[in-house]
């Protein structure tokens, strides 16, 4: 029988916490061991009741947080109740449900012995000529501190959606140290309820959860104000065409598949924040005025013919003002094109 933790792994996840306090990665085993313990309890009492839409979301949970912990062996257990539930056999699946609480007492010992290798108060610290051997180049060394993404005193935020804890800890864990403010929301209708509060600039939504799964959560949130371009990446354990055309189908910005290679992801963040940035500034330099930044003659006639809908809708007066100004060539002529643009970019402060 294999380890119930895969040794090179576990070695690329010490990678991950590199550098950070040594309570981050214990809190995380602790998390999960808690978390999964839980799943386990609920998957047998829905395994009872023979609930297989349940059951499906359960093993789900338990297999994706087993894998970001190296528990393979675990994880794949469940991938097969996952599918016997999905199939709906559920009557075939209490065979599997005892190798999974077996399997999973090996793992909660093996983590257990994890935990007494961890040293009490310095950053945990691997050897990187070994690591550098058993793990991907973009994790042994990687900086994923790196730069303030958007100044010295704001960082971007990120809004974790996942209804797995350990999921959860885990992603806020790397994000913070990759520079990113973090909030997290444990299902798809605290996440849209928090929206307008949170402010994210970038959602990070898993794809399977209950309630709301991720498909309805991205489709209602394109119809928010501030949401129409929102940065979505969709997170899922399924790697098939079928997902991730259902997730591009809803406007999603990108797809990764679990376990997440954090550094990479935090790189890729990055990058769709600097897309949104230029995007943003692309639209504005379409509606406003390069000059005085005001709105321009396209955006104004769209915002008068906005207004004056919702008036007639409302049945309100609706009302604008026109202000021409004369001799403003004399101003060019003698004073120079210079004082004349600052003129030009004064006079509507004037006004107001």
């Amino acid at each position: 029988m294999s380890e119930p933790l895969d040794a090179e792994k576990l070695l690329v996840l010490k990678n991950n916490f590199q550098g950070l306090r040594v309570g981050r990665l214990t809190q995380l085993i602790h998390t999960y061991l808690s978390s999964a313990e839980t799943l386990l309890q609920k998957m047998e009492q829905t395994f009872d009741r023979r609930d297989a839409r349940a059951l499906f979301q359960l093993a789900h949970s338990l297999k994706s947080s087993s894998a970001n912990l190296t528990a393979l062996r675990l994880s794949a257990l469940c991938r097969n109740l996952e599918k016997e539930a999905r199939d709906g056999k559920v009557l075939e699946g209490e065979k599997q449900l005892r190798a999974i609480r077996d399997e999973f007492s090996r793992v909660s010992q093996a983590l257990e012995v994890v935990l007494t290798e961890l040293p009490e108060d310095e950053p945990w610290q691997i050897d990187r000529e070994q690591g550098s051997k058993l793990a991907s180049p973009y994790l042994v060394g990687a900086d994923i501190a790196g730069q303030e993404l958007v100044d010295g005193e704001r960082r971007p935020r990120v809004m974790v959606v996942d209804d797995d804890s350990t999921e959860r800890e885990m992603a806020k864990s790397l994000l913070q140290e990759g520079g990113f403010d973090v909030v997290l929301a444990e299902n798809g209708r605290i996440a849209l309820d928090r929206f307008f509060t949170d402010k994210p600039a970038v959602m990070l939504l898993n794809l399977e959860m209950p309630e709301l799964d991720g498909l309805q959560v991205c489709e209602r949130l394109r119809l928010l104000p501030g949401g129409e371009h929102l940065p979505v990446i969709m997170v899922t354990g399924h790697d098939d065409l079928p997902a991730i055309e259902k997730a591009y189908a809803v406007e999603a910005t990108d797809f990764v598949t679990k376990p997440v290679v954090w550094p990479v992801l935090v790189q890729r963040i990055r990058y769709l924040l600097r897309a949104a940035a230029a995007f943003e500034r692309v639209n504005e330099l379409a509606i406003s005025d390069a000059l005085t930044g005001l709105p321009n003659r396209r955006h104004t006639l769209e915002r008068m013919q906005q207004g004056l809908a919702e008036a007639r809708r409302n049945k309100l007066a609706f009302s604008c003002t026109l202000v021409d100004i004369d001799y403003f060539k004399r101003i060019n002529d003698t004073h120079g094109h210079l004082v004349g643009d600052l003129s030009y970019v004064n006079w509507p402060v004037c006004c107001v």
